[in-house]
C-alpha cells in the first residue's frame, strides 16, 4: 500500500483499490482543494481517509482512499426503534440505523474534513460571498438513489446537542432541494455528525462542494460533485436471504461472492456467514396457531383491563367490524403497514399483502391480496396463498411477531406476569380450549421463532427441555 504524506498531498492521487468495505473505526470523508491555474474546477479531490495514528491532529500519516471504491457499511448495532425518532425524520417505532456522531465502538464513525489552504475562497455567509483572508466552501446534497431509496428510504445527516437540540443539515424526507446544505465548511475544519437511514439497502449519497475563489485567485464560482456509497444494513449473516455467485476473477472482483437477495448486496465470502437452512418444520408453523390461539384470548382480556383498554393504550383504534355484526377492529400502523386485531383473526398487512392468523381455522397464512385484509366470517380462500413455503412464512410472520413481543414485554412490565397468569388460569377453564406455554415460557418461544427458529423446542417437550 502507498500512503501519500503531507508532503507528496498535493499531487493529489487517492490510493488506487478495489471495492473496500468499511464497518467500523473512524474515518473522514475529506475535501481537498489547491489552486490549478486557469481551471478552478480541477482543483477539487475528495476522497475518504484515514489516520495512522488515529489523531487526524494534522496531515501527517493521513491516507486518502478513492471513495468511489470505499463502501460504507453499517453494523448491526446503528439499528434503533424507538417511539421518538429524530423531529422530521423517520417514523415511530420503524427501524432507522444511525452511524453515530460519537465514537461508538465496532461502529463506523465517519467525519467530515476540509482541507485547504486559508486565503483561496471568500467567506460564504448564508449564501453571501465576502472576500476574506480565512474562507469557507458549502457541501449541498444534490441526489439519492440506490435500493434503499428505491424501498422508500431516506437519508439525514444532523448534529445534537447535549441539551437534546437537533440541527438538520441534509434530510431527504421532504425532498432534496437548497435548503439541504451544510455551510460555512472553514479551511481545516473537522466535525462529526449523525447519518441516518430509514431502510436497509445500498445508497449512493451525492454533494456538490462549491465556493467562490478570492478576488487575487480570479473571483471563480467552483464547484465538484462527489458520491459516497453507504450499505445499510450490514448484518454479517445471512439466513434463507443469500446465494452463492461465481465471477471471473479478473482485476479487483471476486471470483466468488455472496448475494444478498432482500437487500441487493454482494459480499466477500469472508465478509458474511450464509447460513443454509432456517431449521422450520410445518409442526413448527402448528405450534405459532397453536400459541397465537391464545394469545387472542389474552388480548380480549386486555380489552376488558380494569385499569383501561390496554389495546387503545398502545396505540390501536378501536372500529366497527367488517365483517361479523357487534363485532370490533383494532387497527395500528406498524412496520410501513398496519396490524388489525378482530376476536376471530389477526395480522399485519401492507399494500403488497402481508401475514394472517385465522382462528376458527387454526392456521397461520401468507396473506395475498393488496386491497383487502381479512373479514371474519368469509375469509376470502381466493386471497391465501396455498402453497407458501415455511420460509415464506416465516418471513411474512416476522413484522407482527416483531409487535407481539414488543408488546407482550410492555404489559408484562406494566402490569407484572401476575396479570397474564392470571389470563393463563382463565383460558385453561374454557371449554374446548386447550392451554399452550405459560407466558412466562411463551414470550420467549415467539423470541426463538422469530430470530432462531433452528434451535426450536416443541412446546410439548419444554417441560423436558432446558430452554435457551
Amino acid at each position: 500500500m502507498r500512503l501519500i504524506s503531507a508532503a507528496s498531498y498535493f499531487c493529489f492521487s487517492c490510493l488506487p483499490l478495489g471495492a473496500v468495505d468499511l464497518v467500523l473505526g473512524h474515518f473522514e470523508y475529506q475535501i481537498d482543494y489547491q489552486l490549478v491555474g486557469g481551471q478552478p474546477d480541477e482543483g477539487w479531490a475528495t476522497s475518504i481517509s484515514y489516520d495512522l495514528d488515529g489523531s487526524f491532529a494534522d496531515d501527517e500519516g493521513i491516507v486518502r482512499l478513492d471513495q468511489s471504491g470505499v463502501r460504507l457499511l453499517a453494523a448491526p448495532s446503528t439499528k434503533v426503534v424507538t417511539s421518538t425518532p429524530p423531529a422530521g425524520f423517520g417514523q415511530a417505532n420503524e427501524p432507522i440505523w444511525i452511524l453515530s456522531q460519537n465514537n461508538i465502538p465496532g461502529e463506523l464513525f465517519l467525519g467530515w474534513r476540509a482541507v485547504y489552504p486559508q486565503g483561496i475562497f471568500q467567506a460564504n455567509v448564508n449564501g453571501n460571498y465576502t472576500p476574506s483572508p480565512l474562507g469557507s466552501i458549502s457541501s449541498e446534497l444534490t441526489n439519492l438513489t440506490g435500493t434503499g431509496k428505491q424501498r422508500g428510504g431516506e437519508f439525514a445527516m444532523w448534529t445534537s446537542s447535549g441539551f437534546g437540540s437537533l440541527e438538520f443539515h441534509y434530510n431527504s424526507t421532504d425532498g432534496i432541494d437548497s435548503a439541504d446544505l451544510l455551510n460555512p465548511i472553514p479551511s481545516g475544519s473537522h466535525s462529526h455528525y449523525n447519518w441516518g437511514f430509514t431502510k436497509p439497502g445500498t445508497y449512493a449519497v451525492t454533494f456538490r462542494n462549491e465556493g467562490r475563489l478570492n478576488p487575487q485567485n480570479g473571483g471563480a464560482d467552483t464547484s465538484s460533485e462527489t458520491t459516497l456509497h453507504f450499505i445499510i444494513p450490514h448484518e454479517g449473516f445471512l439466513r434463507g436471504s443469500g446465494q452463492w455467485r461465481l465471477g471471473s476473477g479478473a482485476g479487483n472482483s471476486p471470483a466468488v461472492a455472496i448475494y444478498d437477495r432482500e437487500n441487493q448486496v454482494d459480499y466477500a465470502s469472508d465478509q458474511v456467514v450464509l447460513i443454509a437452512s432456517s431449521g422450520l418444520a410445518p409442526c413448527h408453523l402448528r405450534d405459532l396457531a397453536e400459541g397465537l390461539q391464545q394469545q387472542m384470548f389474552f388480548w380480549g382480556q386486555d380489552v376488558i383491563c380494569p385499569g383501561g383498554n390496554q389495546l387503545v393504550r398502545e396505540g390501536f383504534e378501536r372500529l366497527p367490524s367488517k365483517g361479523l355484526k357487534g363485532t370490533r377492529c383494532y387497527r395500528r400502523e406498524w412496520q410501513n403497514g398496519h396490524l388489525e386485531l378482530y376476536g376471530s383473526c389477526a395480522g399485519w398487512y401492507v399494500p403488497e399483502g402481508g401475514f394472517a392468523f385465522i382462528r376458527p381455522r387454526k392456521r397461520v397464512v401468507v396473506w395475498t391480496s393488496s386491497e383487502s385484509t381479512p373479514v371474519p366470517g368469509l375469509w376470502q380462500p381466493e386471497f391465501v396463498e396455498p402453497r407458501a413455503r415455511k420460509e415464506e412464512l416465516h418471513a411474512a410472520a416476522l413484522p407482527f411477531l416483531d409487535w407481539l413481543i414488543s408488546y407482550e414485554t410492555t404489559i408484562l412490565n406494566r402490569s407484572g406476569v401476575e396479570y397474564r397468569e392470571e389470563g393463563y388460569r382463565r383460558y385453561q377453564k374454557v371449554p374446548k380450549a386447550t392451554a399452550w406455554l405459560p407466558p412466562e415460557t411463551a414470550l420467549p418461544w415467539f423470541t426463538c421463532f422469530r430470530d432462531t427458529p433452528d434451535r426450536l423446542v416443541r412446546p410439548r417437550k419444554m417441560a423436558r427441555k432446558n430452554f435457551a
